[in-house]
């Protein structure tokens, strides 16, 4: 058994975390309430936008926003194979169709090329083996923002607008992502582009309630919809004495307590510290790894404001890449504990029998196998960033002359 010196990553709190939590034990009331009102309150004001609704994690977010959305049995939703598994499965428990698309090589978020040409073939029948799908509507387009920078939204919303789909942001990894067309424009923060935009509030991301999520729009009768489905479906989440709540949607059990939400808010006052210490380590690790000609490093695309939710180097060498499960395991035997983001859906042996279409995945695929994702975390110090690269590169020098 090999010790862990340094984990992918370790969550960090305060005693004022501590006290916000004891604060509400004492209050009595420890579901859904003015904590969880006040969450999403600063959180909305935070990225600009008008309503956040609070759940119980990002997977339970992303299913209210299709839910929402009326995403039922004869639509076509749109992701890419390069993410966590969530993003489909929600997709099917609405019964919806998934198509998978790949992924562009620079920012490895969804292709908005490719997906264009993937509707066109679907409108002209040529994508799905059964003809009777070329009737189904294509219906929204789920974007992932990749390890914390934002997908290409200017390409995403024509072609939303294009063809009357919903575009829903898996912004996961996106807090306090920016995204700007050029710049001229203004910086737009996750949910100012897309329909609605959900977020992750797992320990390993920029602001934790230990699980949880959100999600924000500027659309009124979503957020209220949300707000009601996420509680059942009654019309009202607070009881009022003598007074009978009807249900007016088909519902959910997915809401924030007040606990989780007091530990968020508390956390997201930080979020600035946060996120400045993950651009400092990312900063570091370039500055030290940039001399490797065996590794391609992380890039803040032009016109985005990238969260630093994950570090992850590209093995650009073909020796190297075949030997890259063997670097991981030689790094952990170091105690450096790494990771790989993400293993394609459609190589998951479920989606491998399931999704039998026409579609090349390609790239995809080459990412997966060349990645590996670095331990990123606001407490790593400078000692611990130089014996992660380091190492690092002592390990791939290694394994390049096996």
């Amino acid at each position: 058994m090999y010790k862990i010196k340094i984990p992918l990553f370790r969550p960090a709190f305060t005693h004022e975390d501590g006290k916000a939590i004891a604060d509400v034990l004492k209050s009595g009331h420890l579901t859904t309430g003015v904590r969880c009102a006040e969450f999403e309150k600063t959180f909305a004001n935070r990225l600009n936008v008008k309503y956040a609704v609070s759940t119980s994690s990002c997977t339970t977010a992303l299913h209210l926003a299709l839910f929402t959305a009326n995403v039922g049995s004869d639509d076509i939703v749109f992701l890419p194979s390069l993410t966590f598994i969530a993003d489909i499965q929600v997709i099917e428990w609405l019964g919806a169709i998934p198509v998978l698309i790949d992924c562009d090589p620079n920012s490895f978020c969804i292709d908005p090329l490719k997906l264009r040409q993937t509707i066109i073939s679907i409108k002209n029948g040529n994508y799905f083996p059964d003809s009777n799908f070329k009737l189904k509507r294509c219906r929204a387009i789920i974007a992932v923002d990749y390890a914390g920078q934002m997908a290409d939204y200017a390409n995403l919303r024509k072609i939303c607008n294009e063809y009357d789909m919903i575009l829903i942001e898996d912004a996961a990894h996106a807090l306090p992502s920016c995204w700007r067309e050029d710049t001229k424009s203004d910086w737009l923060y996750p949910g100012e582009l897309s329909d609605v935009a959900c977020f992750s509030f797992y320990p390993n991301k920029s602001i934790t309630t230990g699980e949880g999520g959100m999600v924000v729009t500027n659309d009124k009768k979503w957020a209220d919809r949300m707000k009601s489905v996420r509680s059942h479906g009654f019309e009202q989440e607070s009881y009022k004495p003598g007074q009978i709540r009807q249900v007016i949607y088909p519902g959910l059990k997915c809401n924030l307590s007040d606990l989780s939400a007091a530990l968020g808010l508390n956390q997201l006052l930080r979020l600035e510290d946060t996120y400045h210490a993950r651009r400092e380590i990312a900063h570091e690790y370039t500055r030290i790894l940039n001399c490797s000609p065996l590794i391609e490093l992380p890039k803040e695309s032009p016109n985005r404001l990238h969260s630093w939710h994950l570090y992850v180097i590209k093995l650009v060498n073909t020796n190297i890449i075949d030997q890259r499960d063997l670097i991981i395991k030689k790094l952990y035997k170091l105690g450096i504990e790494t990771s790989i983001h993400y293993y394609p859906i459609h190589l998951h042996q479920f989606y491998k029998e399931k999704l039998k279409y026409n579609s090349d995945l390609s790239v995809s695929e080459s990412i997966y196998r060349s990645i590996i994702s670095l331990p990123i975390f606001p407490s790593m110090t400078k000692k611990d960033i130089k014996f992660v690269a380091i190492n690092l590169l002592r390990v791939i020098n290694e394994v390049s002359k096996i």
